[in-house]
């Protein structure tokens, strides 16, 4: 059965983008790809997971970054939970995030 969910949170950055992408690139086996949406602009998304990929939008004064979830098989639950963790301790202090906190995701 597949599980798909889309979470959100919102934060404050002395970082661009552009910044971002330099810091985030480090993380990973892959760059950040740069991205724009018509409908929310420019963002950066990356891979955090096989089953997860992360999209942060300049917002106003700040930025909200989503968690798309996506998983065909193995342990959803603890799947997700590995996603969140690597967004939660690794990707935001990366990108010096501060004043997080849950928001609804962009569509």
């Amino acid at each position: 059965m597949a599980v798909q969910t889309t979470l959100g949170w919102i934060f404050k950055s002395s970082l661009s983008l552009v910044e971002m992408k330099k810091c985030l690139d480090v993380l990973g086996p892959k760059p950040w790809s740069d991205g724009d949406s018509e409908r929310h602009g420019d963002y950066l998304g990356g891979k955090l997971t096989e089953e997860a990929v992360a999209r942060i939008y300049k917002v106003g004064d700040g930025f909200i970054v989503n968690l798309r979830f996506f998983s065909m098989q193995g342990e959803p639950v603890t799947q997700l939970a590995v996603s969140k963790e690597r967004l939660i301790n690794q990707v935001l202090p990366t990108v010096k995030a501060r004043d997080v906190r849950p928001a609804d995701p962009l569509d």
